[in-house]
């Protein structure tokens, strides 16, 4: 996991306003965001005047659960496909999609977070794909997913199957707003983690995006985040 306490500036959500001030998911007014499909529909406005906290990839959302118990105002964010049972009423985005990330840059924008977590998936970057599959298993029907990255190609090996590719692309949209959000996370100085397996090839996909900003010291920045290894077993 990378931290930083001291979390630059993004084309795409300028600093100025955390993100763009429009949005076709629906428009802002008042103290608190309005929204066609309002974000209290789905997240409980549990310490309505405590600082905020979003939690991205929020998967059970027991962080969340845990930083509203601690008096934070809590956004946790997680597709409509997740499958875990959330600890806390979440906000269901696509942030692949470009109505998705409009949305989340307004919850940016208009309610200032303290801290971001995000959790990012890490299916396509797991290094348990270079591993092949015990026979057995293989024998009772178990899948022998084959690897989709490399040290050479983070951002995905050539020649992958349509399916494959899809699925690469996929993730590659959210390490860029990964990214995104480190650069203006860091630009504002709001805490934020990033959450992965220590081997997975996801930290080497975000540091060549982070490359593409052609930034020198967000770069220098980025590689020198503090870094924590932890145990994940429950």
């Amino acid at each position: 996991m990378a931290s930083s306490q001291q979390p630059h500036h993004d084309e795409s959500a300028p600093p100025g306003n955390f993100g763009s001030s429009t949005t076709s998911s629906g428009s802002t007014g008042g103290a608190d965001l309005q929204f066609s499909h309002d974000p209290g529909d789905h997240v409980s406005p549990s310490n309505s005047d405590g600082p905020v906290f979003v939690e991205l990839f929020c998967g059970c959302a027991r962080l969340s659960a845990h930083a509203a118990q601690a008096g934070f105002r809590v956004f946790p964010v997680d597709h409509s496909y997740n499958q875990h049972q959330p600890a806390h009423p979440i906000l269901e985005l696509d942030l692949t999609d470009l109505a998705g990330q409009t949305v989340l840059w307004e919850i940016f924008r208009r309610l200032r977070p303290v801290f971001v977590h995000m959790g990012v998936p890490c299916g396509t970057s797991s290094r348990a794909r270079d591993r092949p599959i015990a026979p057995a298993l293989r024998a009772q029907g178990a899948p022998n997913p084959r690897p989709l990255r490399s040290a050479q190609h983070p951002l995905g090996l050539p020649g992958l199957h349509p399916k494959e590719k899809s699925r690469v692309e996929s993730a590659n949209e959210l390490y860029m707003l990964c990214a995104r959000v480190v650069h203006v996370c860091h630009a504002q100085g709001v805490s934020f983690a990033i959450e992965n397996p220590a081997r997975a090839w996801t930290w080497e996909a975000l540091d060549v995006i982070v490359q593409g900003y052609n930034d020198a010291a967000f770069l220098a920045y980025f590689r020198g985040l503090f870094k924590v290894d932890c145990a994940a077993c429950e």
